[in-house]
């Protein structure tokens, strides 16, 4: 047994780690709701839920999520010189290729770390410093404002010399 008695997330506690007090127990209406809200937390998130077939051991259902929603929108690339990293990739019918600005997008991607990232948030260099809530594009491995209808992502955060890019994921078929 754990030292704080809970065997979660490895099983689900019972009545051994969280026990029921005596209605005649001046606290026990406020103990026994709780224990009540922790079962069915619990029950809702699931045992083992920190193990993973693929991933072995997570430290928490965060780091675990995390993984998740990162594995959610990237697409590994084959090692190839053709992908730099920022480079702006568009779904074409014979699939990953170089942006064609003059092409109405299926769907954009961004090369980040050997991977094509669809959705969600990447960092960059913000040079020139451009504003949170701007629209944006990458050209050339560099962030510049865009009045443009394809716009590739809206600034939505700065630290130092980084813009957190919230990646745009809708687009005309």
């Amino acid at each position: 047994m754990k030292r704080s008695g809970s065997i979660f997330p490895d099983r689900i506690d019972s009545f051994s780690q969280l026990p029921l007090l005596p209605e005649n127990n001046v606290h026990s209406i406020a103990f026994n709701s709780l224990r009540s809200a922790v079962i069915k937390i619990e029950e809702t998130i699931g045992e083992g839920i920190l193990n993973s077939r693929f991933y072995n051991k997570f430290l928490s259902i965060k780091e675990r999520i995390d993984l998740i929603e990162n594995l959610s929108h990237k697409i590994p690339l084959p090692d190839s010189p053709l992908y730099r990293e920022y480079m702006v990739l568009h779904l074409s019918d014979s699939g990953w290729v170089e942006r064609d600005i003059n092409l109405e997008p299926k769907q954009l991607g961004v090369v980040v770390g050997g991977s094509i990232i669809t959705d969600g948030s990447i960092w960059m260099e913000n040079e020139p410093d451009i504003e949170v809530g701007k629209k944006i594009n990458i050209i050339d491995e560099k962030i510049v404002h865009s009045n443009d209808l394809l716009y590739i992502g809206t600034i939505v955060a700065k630290r130092s010399n980084l813009a957190q890019i919230l990646l745009r994921n809708t687009w005309i078929a």
